[in-house]
């Protein structure tokens, strides 16, 4: 489980602000004052609002809930007083309200969208309001309509009252020289009130004492970050003659045994962040880490990184930060870029354009941010030569949709970069000097031999793009691929089915009618326009004017495949003109007799079936407009598209 969306309004410099969370990890960057913080304080109002309010109902409420059944406050507010709210730095009224709106027009509401590994999804509104004195008055927001069968349902909240659990990890700088003894509810309280260095050595002494095999895996994650695992750590537990005191000493390689205070403030951070890491995991595990690379190495940061990645498969882990290093380390897809924006919607950088360059090397997803944050103007290039992948495409939307592809990449650890060209007429006139030029620039391999090429296929036949693939490795010694359809946008006609399901999707997004389609209502309509717009097309190519245009378009476009100055001929991929008429003539008919009808269908032909298909549903659709919109809906892959997760 994990919060997919949440939506804060009212609170501190956010007005409304959205955010649609990725389900393991979430790196919240941004200038300062931008709201980063503000953000994990809002997480953690949230779930201290959320405890405070569960409860049993000692009665049944018709329609809602059985009694003994698990609810969240009443349908009347609850109120606490002012330093009983221990989730924020401050909890005085003016520093909690957005432009100090403290009337009952404009109360803080935290909305948080739970999602469980099925998909199901619940809304858990809650809100916090200035009542008389220093009080504030605290209620589930939509309690009427709350949908209180699933919030009680163990096949989506095991346990609501204990299932959810928070913890707060600020940076540390130093440690108290003594640390009292606590038990656990005293430990539990001050991890979630921003307090949890107070307990720094009760837990460490909390994990060694599960016997488990916990405390050994967390020595093991403690050395692989502090010195790759070179040299082995080991703690010792002690107390004083009264056991009123926790100590705890560590040794790490030949130092001797020291108290844990007289580490440095990186080595402290770091243990904090393992302490989090390995708190006891529940339905719903949170993880704020504020900052986490303070007073850390950059050598260690990365290794930080790999850690945090693999305890997010049972933990959903929110960070701050502004360091270049952890950011250009950090997936795209897991990258939030915070703007100083009292009303926002943010989701991933991976989800948003990737820039305005037109062609040449293009920006990644973070290179905005870093720029934002150190004014280096020359990422663009310096992410080129640290890329694992130099990805040559025909425009800047390619560019962009083969990122998206490749989030589709599950535990994939490399990095990409982009060169965009101004069409593929480019490449086949300029591959070759494009090859000399990347040959020359390098770090610890040059770009042409990471270089990875992906162009339309157009009007090529099935043995044209197979030649022109063996022409690039062998002539010009780069992996290539030509999409098996027309181009980028047919592929969706590759498979139906998933493109009912995608269009369904989008319907239900974008539908305003009362009533919405079935899957079936859309598959048959889909069909149908299908059939007619292959009637039409046996009806265009059996034109020879447009044939005619089309062998023309190849005759000019074959003399591009000869550059007799860099020593590169292609020629052969493509027949005699004499045959090559006759040849595309065959290949049309044989693609429409078999429906193999995305290998030739052309934009304006794709644009017509998917409009024809929505215009009942009260949807007009473009596909210069709308297609991104529809992609970025895909949920599983298709087939065609196969290639860019083999790369």
């Amino acid at each position: 489980m994990y919060i997919s969306q949440l939506k804060i309004k009212n609170f501190k410099s956010f007005e409304e602000v959205t955010l649609q969370f990725m389900p393991k990890v979430n790196v919240l960057t941004g200038v300062n004052n931008a709201g980063k913080t503000t953000i994990l304080e809002a997480i953690a109002l949230w779930h201290e609002c959320y405890q405070k309010l569960i409860r049993r109902a000692k009665t049944a409420v018709k329609g809602k809930y059985r009694s003994g059944a698990y609810t969240l406050g009443t349908t009347n507010a609850t109120y606490f007083s002012y330093q009983e709210i221990t989730s924020v730095r401050s909890p005085n009224y003016e520093d909690l309200f957005y432009n100090l709106r403290l009337d009952s027009n404009y109360p803080i509401v935290i909305t948080a969208t739970l999602r469980s590994e099925n998909g199901d999804i619940l809304e858990i509104p809650l809100l916090l309001g200035k009542a008389d004195g220093k009080n504030y008055k605290m209620l589930c927001d939509n309690f009427t309509n709350f949908n209180f069968e699933r919030f009680n349902d163990p096949t989506f909240l095991k346990d609501p009252e204990a299932g959810i659990q928070l913890s707060y990890a600020a940076p540390i700088a130093n440690l108290l020289p003594t640390e009292e003894r606590q038990m656990g509810a005293k430990i539990k309280y001050q991890k979630q009130s921003r307090a949890a260095a107070s307990v720094f050595r009760n837990r460490i002494e909390q994990i060694y004492n599960r016997k488990n095999g916990d405390f050994e895996r967390f020595t093991q994650e403690l050395k692989f970050i502090l010195n790759n695992n070179t040299f082995d750590i080991h703690f010792r537990f002690e107390t004083d003659i009264y056991n009123l005191f926790e100590i705890v000493k560590i040794k790490i390689g030949r130092e001797d045994f020291k108290d844990i205070s007289l580490l440095g403030s990186g080595t402290l951070q770091i243990i904090e962040i393992l302490l989090s890491l390995f708190e006891d995991k529940k339905d719903l595990n949170l993880i704020l880490l504020d900052e986490p690379d303070s007073h850390i190495h950059h050598l260690l940061q990365t290794r930080l990184l790999t850690t945090i990645e693999k305890f997010a498969v049972t933990a959903q882990i929110f960070l701050t930060t502004h360091n270049e290093a952890l950011i250009r380390n950090a997936k795209p897809e897991y990258v939030f870029h915070i703007e100083q924006q009292s009303i926002a919607q943010y989701q991933p950088i991976v989800k948003q354009p990737l820039g305005t360059v037109k062609k040449g090397f293009q920006p990644n997803a973070v290179s905005p941010i870093i720029l934002e944050l150190t004014g280096n103007n020359s990422l663009d290039f310096v992410h080129a030569l640290e890329a694992d992948k130099l990805i040559l495409v025909e425009g800047i939307d390619d560019a962009f949709r083969i990122q998206k592809l490749l989030s589709f990449k599950i535990g994939d650890a490399q990095k990409y970069a982009f060169w965009v060209a101004d069409g593929v007429g480019s490449y086949f006139s300029r591959i070759g000097f494009l090859k000399e030029m990347f040959k020359t620039i390098k770090n610890r391999q040059n770009l042409w031999s990471k270089s990875v090429l992906i162009i339309d296929k157009d009007d090529m036949s099935d043995a044209q793009r197979v030649k022109l693939i063996k022409g690039f490795n062998d002539k010009l010694g780069i992996k290539s691929h030509v999409w098996d359809s027309y181009n980028f946008e047919s592929i969706l006609l590759s498979d139906l089915e998933k493109l009912s399901k995608l269009l369904f999707d989008y319907t239900l997004i974008h539908s305003h009618l009362d009533t919405k389609p079935t899957l079936a209502t859309l598959q048959k309509r889909l069909h149908e326009a299908v059939e007619k717009a292959i009637v039409q097309l046996q009806l265009i190519y059996e034109n020879n004017t447009e044939l005619d245009n089309i062998w023309g378009k190849w005759k000019s476009r074959r003399a591009l495949f000869c550059n007799r100055q860099l020593g590169i001929n292609l020629l052969d991929i493509f027949e005699e003109d004499k045959d090559l008429k006759m040849n595309l003539l065959n290949y049309y008919r044989t693609c429409l007799n078999h429906r193999d009808f995305h290998k030739i269908c052309r934009k304006p032909q794709i644009e017509k079936i998917i409009a024809t298909v929505l215009e009942s549903e009260g949807i007009s659709f473009a596909l210069d407009n709308d297609f991104d919109a529809l992609f970025d809906l895909m949920k599983d892959v298709f087939n065609k598209y196969d290639f860019v997760l083999s790369i």
